[in-house]
């Protein structure tokens, strides 16, 4: 019986303990499996951690490059910041004599000491430099009071006639002041029927009719504005400086700009045509911002494409554009191609760009030049992001062979026709040479990925890269199309915006008509003055036919062209008398019978 006791407490004994058993494999399958979602947290934040290292350090490099661009040096001389001096051979004078260079030669930073620029010390100078043509005012110095008597005896001096010492300054004095033409009047002497009783001489055209500004104060204003980047404000601000009181409005002028878009308008669409027939033609563009009546905040879409300036130019001409988007459909419409209808038989141009993949897209259409300006950047970024000692020695040397091939393209250029041949041998050699150390290197399976990509984009671009060697009138680099968006590029930071369509489509234009002018070495304010003239001949219209057609910049005549490229004619007096007074108000000259002469005309 006690067995039987013992037993059945032994078997409540053995479910409580199986109980607890089965109750701690479940609180250990549950830790188990809160333990593999903490790993699996664990390793999910050790992966955000490493992506947000990795954008911690790419926003780094971002904002050093950043730096680098806004507080920097702007010139690409010099070498690479960060190289060492050299340690061993030039590989770019290694690779033009023909000798096979290592893997990783030092950086030659330790180059030939150049001469500074200016005269050498104890050079007499060439003198202060003065300009004929300059009109020229004379004032005649004369000793104080106190100082025209001896000090022992208090005699005075006697002037000494025809005697001075003569000093000369350069002086900028800017004058807005009024032109009053007089309008002779005449009568008939005769009695003969059906003529007028009194004829009045025809006032100079205007641009505008009824207009208060003159045709230099209107192209001042334009070449101010578009050529030199000045916002309105500003310009007129300096000249309200000048006058007692603000002659001029900034709303008179808006509308005068207006006006201008359909004079300017024919010029422009010359300038284009001229441009798209060229068969080399050098392409850049830039961002640009339109107010207009879509722009609603509260309608834009977020993919709305924003606005961009475009630049298309050739030998003789420029061309801007101011479109939104920066999609091959711009250069599409400009050039008037069907892309439905698929490329020529031939390409129609060759375009000079820095790579854009827009440009790109265009093949078939055009062949791709590219710049080796821009390759070099990437080559040099390539070296900063890596950081290293060693990325900085390779970048460099990469330089010096970029600027090896500089100089063997500029040797060629300036070869006579008996050793053209040669320079060409000596030039092709050496780019030989940089596309196999180029392949070279990405052999190495230790290459630092920064330089990989560099030289992948470098031999990825080598057809276009290359294409001067069989056409020598291909510049190296695009260069210049960043210098001709220089000017619009200081506007868009003085002015910072266009306010409406119109606006830009009048800026597209005169940058345009000015970049062409100066272009064709002819002074922009001279050359605007004189097409502005002919509009104003033309009774406020644009000019057609033969008259258009001379004023195309690189169709001027030698006359006109000698006299389009000084300055332009001053109609400023010498020397003012009293103030000319404003002229009187509408109303009261016609109540005036004549018009009285004045003492001294101001100008012709």
């Amino acid at each position: 019986m006690a067995r039987d006791r013992l037993s059945e407490a032994a078997r409540i004994e053995i479910a409580h303990l199986s109980a607890d058993l089965q109750e701690e494999r479940k609180g250990r399958r549950a830790a188990e499996r809160k333990c593999r979602s903490l790993q699996r947290r664990v390793e999910g934040l050790q992966i955000l951690l490493a992506n947000t290292q990795a954008e911690l350090v790419k926003a780094k490099q971002t904002i050093r490059e950043y730096a680098r661009q806004l507080f920097g040096r702007h010139s690409e001389r010099g070498p690479v910041p960060g190289g060492s001096p050299s340690e061993g051979v030039d590989t770019a004078a290694a690779e033009a004599s023909g000798a096979s260079p290592p893997e990783e030669p030092s950086a030659q930073a330790c180059r030939p000491k150049q001469k500074k620029r200016g005269r050498r010390p104890g050079h007499p100078g060439s003198g202060r430099r003065t300009v004929e043509d300059l009109p020229c005012t004379t004032e005649v110095c004369t000793l104080p009071e106190e100082q025209r008597c001896c000090p022992h005896c208090g005699t005075p001096y006697k002037p000494m006639v025809g005697a001075y010492a003569v000093s000369l300054v350069l002086d900028w004095a800017v004058a807005v002041f009024y032109r009053r033409f007089l309008q002779q009047k005449y009568k008939p002497a005769c009695s003969c029927p059906g003529i007028k009783r009194v004829l009045v001489a025809p006032a100079p055209g205007k641009v505008v009719a009824r207009g208060l500004l003159s045709l230099q104060f209107i192209a001042r204003l334009c070449v101010e504005k578009f050529a030199l980047g000045h916002p309105l404000h500003r310009i007129l601000h300096a000249v309200q400086m000048n006058i007692p009181a603000q002659a001029v409005s900034r709303g008179g002028v808006t509308g005068l700009f207006k006006r201008l878009g359909p004079l300017l308008q024919p010029l422009y669409d010359a300038i284009a045509d001229e441009v798209r027939h060229c068969a080399l033609v050098g392409g850049d563009e830039t961002t640009a911002t339109v107010h207009c009546a879509d722009d609603d905040p509260e309608r834009q879409s977020d993919h709305r494409p924003g606005w961009w300036n475009w630049c298309f130019s050739c030998a003789t001409a420029v061309v801007f554009l101011v479109r939104q988007g920066r999609g091959e459909e711009v250069p599409f419409d400009f050039f008037g191609w069907d892309k439905k209808k698929g490329p020529p038989r031939h390409p129609l141009l060759i375009l000079l760009t820095d790579g854009y993949i827009v440009y790109k897209c265009l093949a078939g259409w055009v062949v791709n030049a590219f710049c080796w300006a821009h390759a070099r950047r990437r080559l040099l970024k390539a070296a900063r992001d890596e950081g290293t000692a060693a990325a900085a020695r390779w970048a460099e040397n990469w330089r010096l062979r970029i600027h090896t091939l500089y100089k063997f393209a500029a040797a060629r250029r300036a070869a006579a026709p008996a050793a053209w041949a040669a320079a060409d041998q000596a030039l092709r050699q050496h780019v030989a040479q940089m596309k196999a150390t180029a392949e070279r290197q990405l052999q190495d399976s230790a290459l630092p990925p920064e330089r990989r990509g560099a030289l992948n984009s470098l031999l990825g671009h080598w057809a276009g890269l290359t294409l001067f060697l069989d056409h020598p009138e291909v510049p190296l680099d695009n260069n210049e199309r960043e210098r001709i968006l220089r000017g619009p590029v200081v506007g868009r930071k003085n002015f910072r915006f266009f306010g409406s369509i119109w606006s830009a489509h009048l800026a597209e234009m005169l940058w345009s008509i000015l970049a062409s002018a100066e272009r064709n070495g002819l002074n922009p304010l001279t050359y605007l003055i004189a097409y502005l003239q002919a509009c104003a001949d033309n009774g406020g219209r644009p000019p057609e036919g033969a008259t258009l057609q001379r004023f195309l910049p690189w169709a001027a005549s030698a006359e006109d062209r000698a006299t389009w490229s000084a300055p332009p004619p001053s109609v400023l007096p010498l020397a003012f008398a009293p103030r000319t007074p404003a002229p009187p108000r509408r109303h009261a000259c016609r109540r005036q019978a004549t018009a009285p002469a004045p003492a001294a005309v101001d100008s012709p």
